[in-house]
């Protein structure tokens, strides 16, 4: 996604106190098959943790043979990585999650959420060296949906990195965004309504719980994940 503003300068507090925490815990179900994620906050004083872990990704030795991935695509992928881990460093309203399995990072996504929400970033990974998260991205957006649902957002937006890409219009599709194709009314790409991200909140429901962890604790990152992906 392209940085945008939603009429609010946001500033870098460098004086917070704050570690990630563990914010949900994430079942989702295909072809019979259970699997559980966790997804953590994350913001300032997780950044330096993230900037280690984004130096270690790279999507040809991830995916091996299993995916053709050219030069540009593997750097585009990982600014956009670092980008997200950036945003993950403004205060309020910016939100940024990290999403794992078996304690090893496979995703990242910011947003910013006021009375109207914009998506920045969200980008996944292999959480291992040929082992990719079925319903990874779509967990996230569940996340979201969720978010928006109990703040009473009344619409999300986001802009497409690669207009082109016509697989990245097909996955926010998926989840009900609209092209925004008349008047630039919206200033966005794409963007659902509150009443559709509610419904679909609820399909997605059937294949993807998303539980928020009660009275969780302040964790450093570094000690509770491994971000050695080539095991």
């Amino acid at each position: 996604m392209k940085i945008k503003s939603l009429g609010l300068e946001q500033k870098h507090n460098k004086n917070i106190s704050f570690k990630a925490r563990e914010y949900a815990v994430i079942k989702t179900t295909i072809n019979g098959i259970t699997t559980n994620l966790k997804a953590y906050e994350i913001g300032f004083e997780d950044t330096r943790f993230l900037d280690l872990m984004a130096s270690k990704l790279n999507l040809l030795s991830l995916y091996g043979n299993k995916k053709i991935v050219t030069p540009k695509q593997n750097h585009d992928w990982l600014a956009s990585i670092n980008n997200a881990i950036m945003m993950a460093g403004f205060n309020e309203p910016q939100h940024s999650f990290l999403l794992t399995k078996d304690k090893r990072p496979c995703g990242i996504m910011s947003y910013k959420n006021l009375k109207k929400c914009y998506l920045d970033y969200i980008v996944t990974w292999p959480f291992a060296k040929g082992s990719t998260v079925k319903l990874a991205g779509k967990s996230m957006i569940k996340m979201m949906y969720e978010d928006c649902i109990e703040s009473n957002t009344s619409v999300i937006m986001l802009d497409l990195l690669d207009k082109m890409s016509q697989k990245l219009k097909t996955f926010y599709k998926s989840l009900d965004f609209i092209e925004n194709k008349g008047p630039d009314s919206m200033g966005c790409d794409m963007y659902i309504s509150r009443h559709n991200f509610m419904r679909k909140s609820r399909e997605l429901d059937a294949f993807i719980n998303v539980e928020k962890v009660k009275n969780s604790k302040q964790i450093n990152l570094k000690e509770v994940l491994d971000i050695d992906f080539n095991k």
